[in-house]
């Protein structure tokens, strides 16, 4: 990624930053077994819905027809098992529940956080206008049930698929009720448009036919307008503003997209058209600005991930106007594909970045960027982005969506920021608190900047060092001290990640073999064997059927055999 100079924000350093990269694969996640379920294509932090102190965060999956919901907890997640999560399921099959899903704020003033759901795809006596489920918050957690009997807006005309796109809108008329709003980008030949759902003293309960409630009307036919919304104080007024996109809007090229600022006021807005608001428009053909949104400050983030800046759909995400940008890497990325927020910085969504869209997720900060790269070509990690402190020490999680995860199950990526890395000698020093500077020394995996072998000058401790977890993740013991450095190398394979660590010692050498899953930080097995020949030379092969193979030269010296159901053989050879 490259930056363009910019002056009007300070955020944004005036030159290239430096970059950080990180596997996806070394961050806590949760994930289905159930294939083509594709969750992640929607998330959203809740905030806090039972009142617990944490951020809680919704998972969509509408090609299954449900809304997971992660609670958040003050010890970090490692794995989770989406299907054990509590879950809304759509009233009828085929309703796509999970299509947009946004926190809403406390609508009816209980003290916990609400949120909505739609379903484009729901019928009413209509089909497929679209529908919009409102959740109250509660103490309890809630259990895995329909959304049916919830408070509920639905479209005015079939096929409207309203609830494409939805967000809290803050106060938007300053009355001190929480307010919302309702993409509905087919709407009227689709050009689109948006429904204000203003807050209120009595509590929503039954239906509600958005043909009632104000529209803010796309400008032209086909322009889509409701893509994607956002709200936050962009007029520095104290008032809550909606941003509003029409990713398909016609401007001097096709499909450059349009951005709208709509300006909180101190009375409700009756139906309006938004070509009558503060407009951004696109300059490149087809680039559709607007694609993804988010508010840092009073600056305005647009993602345009088929823009051709750096090759063709390399994507952009522009600062308050074309002029000052990000840039994709390469062609074919969709940089810019999802947005978040974070007190430290953004995040930037690339779900086809790297080998074919294993997709990657930028986390753009005044220090310097880090790229979180997928694992798997096809992967799309990035398609979905969002951030949550979801165990509440005041440091917003990194959310990261992959919805192409596995056989189209999906996985959710949860990264502790800051997230270390080997490279990084505070974190080193953090992790190693409990041991003086003065008693070890450092020595890096080659090729590896997420572990590190730390050896104890005495040379009988060693530290196996997980930089991204911040912790140290093994401890080795030898019997006798270690009187030449340590060789380590890391290896990967099938799902597992293989770490050889070599000792030579007075009489003899001794090789230590450690087995990670890929997507794990948990030692599966560790062994040890003893061999009277040089490390140097060694080579270290990768096998089918979970083989590995050490040997010197042509000389086969040592046979490893794993499997990731935690067993792990060593057969010695003579």
């Amino acid at each position: 990624m490259k930056l363009v100079l910019c002056t009007s924000l300070l955020f944004l350093p005036l030159t290239t930053l430096a970059v950080t990269e990180i596997e996806l694969n070394e961050l806590a996640f949760a994930e289905t077994a159930v294939a083509s379920q594709n969750v992640t294509e929607a998330l959203a932090n809740l905030g806090d819905i039972n009142g617990d102190g944490y951020e809680d965060v919704a998972i969509g999956a509408p090609s299954a027809n449900a809304v997971y919901l992660l609670y958040g907890q003050a010890s970090r997640f490692d794995e989770v098992v989406i299907d054990d999560l509590p879950a809304f399921h759509g009233e009828d099959d085929g309703d796509q529940l999970g299509s947009a899903i946004a926190g809403v704020g406390d609508l009816n003033v209980d003290g916990y956080d609400d949120f909505v759901v739609t379903s484009i795809y729901h019928d009413t006596a209509l089909t497929n206008p679209g529908t919009v489920y409102l959740i109250y918050g509660q103490a309890d957690t809630f259990t895995t049930q329909t959304v049916a009997n919830r408070p509920r807006w639905s479209g005015e005309d079939k096929n409207d698929h309203a609830g494409v796109s939805v967000t809290g809108a803050g106060d938007l008329n300053n009355d001190g009720f929480a307010d919302m709003a309702i993409g509905t980008t087919w709407h009227n030949d689709r050009s689109g448009g948006v429904y204000l759902i203003y807050g209120q003293a009595v509590a929503f309960a039954g239906e509600y036919d958005l043909a009632d409630q104000p529209l803010l009307a796309g400008a032209d036919d086909y322009d889509y307008a409701g893509t994607a919304m956002v709200a936050g104080d962009v007029t520095d007024d104290g008032l809550s503003d909606l941003v509003v996109s029409a990713t398909k809007y016609d401007g001097a090229e096709r499909d450059v997209g349009a951005v709208y600022t709509v300006p909180g006021k101190t009375s409700q807005y009756v139906s309006a058209n938004l070509s009558t608001f503060t407009t951004i428009t696109g300059s490149s053909k087809r680039e559709r600005i607007g694609s993804s949104l988010a508010i840092v400050g009073s600056a305005i983030y647009i993602g345009a991930p088929y823009n051709d800046s750096a090759g063709d759909n390399a994507g952009v995400v522009y600062i308050n106007s074309t002029a000052t940008k990000l840039t994709g890497a390469a062609a074919g990325d969709l940089f810019g594909k999802s947005l978040a927020t974070f007190a430290d910085g953004v995040l930037i969504g690339a779900p086809s970045e790297l080998d074919p869209q294993a997709g990657s997720a930028w986390v753009h900060t005044t220090t310097g960027d880090t790229a979180l790269v997928g694992e798997v070509a096809g992967d799309q990690a990035g398609y979905t982005v969002a951030t949550a402190d979801v165990d509440g020490d005041g440091q917003a999680e990194l959310l990261i969506g992959a919805p192409d995860y596995g056989p189209s199950s999906g996985r959710l990526y949860i990264g502790y920021w800051p997230i270390y890395t080997c490279d990084n000698s505070a974190a080193l020093g953090g992790i190693l608190a409990n041991y003086p500077t003065a008693d070890y020394k450092h020595r890096k995996y080659a090729k590896n900047k997420k572990m590190r072998i730390v050896v104890e000058r005495r040379g009988q401790q060693a530290f196996l060092i997980n930089c991204n977890a911040n912790k140290i993740q093994q401890t080795l013991t030898f019997n006798t001290r270690v009187q030449r450095k340590i060789l380590a190398r890391v290896f990967s394979a099938r799902n597992v990640k293989l770490f050889i660590v070599v000792t030579r010692t007075p009489s003899k050498r001794k090789i230590k073999v450690f087995l990670y899953k890929q997507t794990k930080t948990q030692l599966l097995e560790t062994d040890q064997f003893t061999r009277k020949w040089r490390p140097r030379g060694l080579r270290i092969k990768i096998k089918r059927r979970n083989r590995v193979v050490l040997q010197k030269g042509a000389e086969l010296k040592h046979r490893l055999r794993y499997s990731v159901s935690r067993t792990l053989t060593l057969n010695e050879l003579d």
